[in-house]
């Protein structure tokens, strides 16, 4: 017996090496963090507001949240972005002020009136508005994709838009699932009339909702597509990734590739698009802030100022800001929300337009 010990004590002391080294090593994987969609998240660690919905220049709401960085344990260089929580801000009497949160960021909102409204986000989150307060509101059932967009035409009848090309509907009692002709992700969606709407996505992905069905229609481009935006049934924009810009005119039948300056970035990434008229707009996006007059997009030269409202903000440069949203009155004012990251960690900004000048509102964490 002792021979067949010394015979296989080197095993043995083996084994007792390499079994508490796979337990270290099995709990060093669950505790390291999925990089495997690193490059195709669209958050950034820190605060930032995604959405902004204005119903009048002093009724203004917007929403967002926070994520944490998540980096490798060994590495400390490879990062990941992980939810923290959402956050709802309410502008009246001329301030902002904190009106709702959420256990998950949040995406997209839209009120269809002072007293009703929605905001969505992160696996599937959804928030109602009552006219008091926001509340938690159970999605369908397993439901847990990120909602990006969403759109409120009454308190019985909503389109929500997101990840996998999921496409909802809200009839005044729940939201439900309809059926979606891809599954690329949407980022964004636009109602004109209950009859007709647009939404936009990943891989240029352009879906019309016309006689109650989603169906896709051709797309001039392959670009992410994050925001759209409707003037009427006959008329619209949508803007994304790489500078694309696209235009849509029902007489003409198809969205196209518009003319931009040549001085305009052709990399840049461009998130939020907002028209006060048919001869009048903004387009907001990362380090850039674009203007449409006489037919043509251009680089807005200007420098974000400190609100004279708000002793704590300060004066901005276009190169730290990355704005997500924006939304204008037909009046020509306006508000643009997203994040600034001046101090290497984003921050949420407002900013506020008003006589031709733009200005920094609000900024915090």
């Amino acid at each position: 017996m002792l021979k067949y010990a010394l015979r296989y004590s080197p095993l043995l002391i083996l084994a007792l090496i390499l079994v508490p080294w796979r337990i270290y090593t099995a709990e060093h994987v669950q505790q390291s963090p999925d990089l495997s969609n690193q490059k195709t998240s669209p958050f950034q660690p820190g605060s930032a507001l995604f959405s902004v919905v204005m119903l009048s220049p002093n009724d203004v709401w917007a929403a967002g949240g926070s994520f944490n960085a998540l980096c490798d344990a060994q590495t400390k260089t490879r990062c990941a972005v992980a939810p923290s929580i959402g956050t709802i801000l309410h502008y009246s009497n001329n301030t902002w002020a904190v009106a709702g949160n959420a256990a998950q960021p949040l995406l997209g909102i839209s009120l269809d009136s002072p007293g009703d409204g929605w905001a969505v986000g992160y696996s599937g989150t959804f928030v109602h508005y009552d006219g008091r307060t926001w509340s938690a509101i159970p999605g369908p059932p397993h439901f847990n994709q990120s909602v990006y967009g969403v759109a409120m035409l009454s308190p019985s009848n909503g389109w929500a838009v997101g990840n996998s090309g999921s496409i909802l509907h809200y009839n005044g009692r729940q939201w439900t699932l309809v059926s979606s002709p891809v599954t690329f992700d949407l980022r964004a969606i636009a109602m004109p009339s209950s009859q007709e709407g647009w939404a936009v996505g990943v891989n240029g992905t352009i879906l019309h909702y016309q006689n109650g069905t989603w169906s896709l229609v051709h797309s001039p481009t392959r670009s992410t597509l994050n925001s759209i935006e409707m003037l009427s049934t006959t008329e619209g924009w949508a803007v994304g990734e790489q500078g694309t810009i696209l235009h849509y005119r029902a007489e003409d039948g198809n969205w196209e590739t518009v003319y931009r300056d040549p001085s305009i970035d052709q990399s840049a990434n461009l998130h939020g698009v907002a028209m006060n008229s048919v001869r009048s707009g903004w387009i907001t996006g990362e380090q850039h802030l674009l203007t449409y007059s006489s037919e043509v997009w251009t680089e807005a030269q200007l420098s974000i100022h400190a609100s004279a409202t708000n002793t704590q903000t300060s004066d901005k440069s276009i190169s730290s800001l990355n704005i997500y949203a924006i939304a204008l009155s037909q009046s020509s004012e306006g508000w643009a929300v997203g994040s600034s990251d001046d101090s290497g960690l984003n921050t949420i900004i407002i900013l506020h337009y008003q006589g031709g000048t733009w200005s920094v509102s609000l900024t915090m964490n």
